[in-house]
């Protein structure tokens, strides 16, 4: 199993555009590859070191799925729909 983080950090993170992303990224559980996708704000973390307005957690079956994700359409049009307002984002990929 590959347990894939992503941590987004916001140019603007006011409720509204927050929300959107949120619900954006949320859009990709609909995909076949991750076997549960989770999106959240940071501040519902308890402890992070890393600067971040928003996290998205997901599991894949395989580093194959995961690759298979990555340059799904669906995945680059989100990444396409969301990139303007995200000044950096964080990638923790890791085997379980």
């Amino acid at each position: 199993m590959v347990i894939h983080i992503v941590i987004f950090k916001l140019i603007n993170n006011d409720l509204d555009t927050t929300e959107d992303l949120i619900t954006e990224l949320s859009t990709l559980k609909n995909l076949p590859f991750p076997i549960e996708l989770t999106v959240l704000r940071k501040s519902n973390i308890i402890k992070s070191y890393i600067d971040g307005d928003v996290v998205l957690f997901s599991k894949f079956e395989s580093k194959e799925d995961l690759d298979a994700y990555m340059i799904d359409d669906r995945h680059l049009e989100v990444i396409r729909n969301t990139s303007t307002n995200i000044e950096d984002k964080y990638v923790l990929d890791f085997i379980v």
